[in-house]
């Protein structure tokens, strides 16, 4: 009897010692998965991911004109203005003047004026320059020279001033770019 007792005993040990050992084993993974997880607000980062703070020179503040043009959107960098642009300008003495220019993304031009109803046709060509805002050619050939606004597909015809020009016929005054 003593015998049935100890090994019903041992079966009853091991059955209750691998209860402890399975919940033992639960209670360990439940503790560390809940510290794996936990808010790492005072982690420090390693070193090769650290975030370097780095200094800024403010005692130079100065900005020159052409940092400043060269940064603002103008027609000169946002355009896409290379290309042929025709036009019919008003005539004191001839019905009117076809006029068309070639710009060329090397800052070239060339220029045809036709008279109509005189049979007479002037070419030049040269180069031209931008203004510092960007949106102003000045058009230098051999023998004429003009200012032009350029503008999305079209270029204004200036005045002497630099103006667009002040006149009932001002609409008349645009050159549009061909496609």
């Amino acid at each position: 009897m003593v015998q049935k007792l100890v090994g019903s005993s041992r079966g009853i040990l091991s059955s209750v010692t691998k209860n402890v050992i399975m919940k033992t084993l639960f209670a360990l993974l439940l503790f560390a998965f809940t510290f794996s997880c936990s808010d790492k607000k005072n982690a420090s980062l390693p070193e090769e991911t650290s975030v370097k703070k780095k200094s800024v020179d403010t005692t130079n503040t100065e900005l020159t004109s052409e940092q400043i043009t060269k940064d603002i959107h103008s027609s000169e960098n946002s355009l896409d203005w290379p290309g042929t642009y025709v036009g019919n300008f008003p005539c004191k003495d001839c019905e009117e003047i076809i006029v068309t220019v070639v710009l060329k993304d090397n800052n070239s031009f060339t220029i045809t004026e036709e008279f109509k109803g005189k049979n007479f046709t002037t070419h030049d060509s040269g180069n031209f320059s931008w203004d510092a805002s960007g949106s102003i050619i000045a058009l230098k050939g051999k023998s004429f020279k003009a200012r032009y606004m350029v503008g999305e597909n079209t270029l204004f015809r200036l005045d002497k001033q630099g103006k667009i020009m002040e006149n009932p016929n001002k609409k008349q005054y645009v050159l549009n770019k061909k496609n």
